[in-house]
């Protein structure tokens, strides 16, 4: 996959997406806009595994909130640490946790998302000067996802779920 740069094009519009999601904006962190329409949201770092899988957003809001066309999804994300949580069952500690929404693509809530993994693993690559990241996806479904940014490339791997099984006639 190629990586995606994030930019630092922020207008109260798309934070609107954030908003439908955290409503105190004290707790962002900050936000960035991705060239293929990726918001990321980070949260502070004090901002908890177990808070961030208890969020409720409001999607018809997120949806509604942004019309411009410009964003494509929202992911919320926190830094990995033992002090808020994240840490998978053996205790190996993610770098960092996230959740990702779509509503404009009738996403309500992706439950493990490559496309969003090249976004955030970049920027939290460059914030954590490691070019291999641990990135926990925290939907309902979840998964752990081993993520390598080498230049322009990104390689993902973790465990894969098969949803249609079958062959296509043309």
């Amino acid at each position: 996959m190629d990586r995606e740069r994030q930019t630092d094009r922020q207008t109260d519009r798309q934070r609107g997406g954030g908003d439908a999601c955290v409503k105190d904006l004290s707790l962002v962190h900050s936000v960035h806009l991705s060239k293929s329409g990726k918001l990321l949201v980070r949260l502070v770092d004090s901002f908890s595994r177990d808070d961030l899988e208890a969020l409720r957003p409001h999607i018809d809001t997120m949806r509604d909130s942004e019309l411009t066309g410009l964003v494509k999804g929202v992911g919320l994300t926190v830094k990995g640490s033992v002090d808020n949580g994240c840490v998978d069952s053996h205790g190996a500690v993610f770098d960092f946790v996230s959740r990702y929404f779509a509503p404009w693509l009738g996403i309500p809530e992706d439950p493990v998302t490559g496309s969003w993994h090249t976004v955030s693993a970049c920027y939290w690559s460059e914030q954590l000067h490691k070019k291999s990241v641990y990135a926990r996806q925290c939907s309902a479904r979840g998964g752990n996802l081993w993520v390598d940014v080498k230049g322009s490339r990104v390689t993902i791997a973790g465990r894969a779920v098969i949803n249609l099984d079958g062959v296509f006639t043309v």
